[in-house]
């Protein structure tokens, strides 16, 4: 007579097609990408207002006029057509932009590899088999 191993009782109607199945687990270990994150980098213009200062020079030109009384001398051309001439210089302020690039951002991708011991516990069954049969009955299979 064999019994189910755990139920205690004896069972004397088995048939012969009843079985224990023998159950193990297997441990599978696999791997998936998971996001931590994100990084974005937005680049917008803002104006700011700015003041510099320069120094600009102006020339003028005055007219004047004095008062003389002498006698003409050998060397003064006297009574010819003859004309003064001056021109009035002003510095101006010249403003330019010229767009420079001091600086570049962007992103790198980086990715480095590491190993991971995974620690779990697997299941699986174990058979025990108590034969108390005596040994007339071994020989009679």
């Amino acid at each position: 007579v064999i019994a189910p191993v755990g139920t205690g009782t004896r069972d004397t109607s088995l048939s012969d097609n009843e079985s224990i199945p023998v159950v193990e687990e297997r441990l599978r270990v696999g791997k998936r990408d998971a996001s931590h994150g994100r990084v974005r980098v937005h680049a917008y213009t803002v104006e700011e207002p700015i003041t510099e200062s320069i120094d600009l020079r102006e020339d003028r030109v005055e007219i004047e006029r004095r008062p003389v009384d002498r006698a003409v001398t050998g060397t003064e051309a006297a009574f010819q057509d003859r004309t003064l001439e001056a021109e009035e210089y002003r510095e101006e302020a010249v403003v330019s932009k010229e767009a420079r690039v001091v600086e570049e951002v962007g992103l790198r991708k980086t990715s480095d590899t590491h190993r991971e011991t995974i620690s779990d516990t697997v299941r699986h069954t174990e058979v025990e088999i108590e034969d108390d049969r005596n040994d007339l009955d071994k020989t009679r299979k």
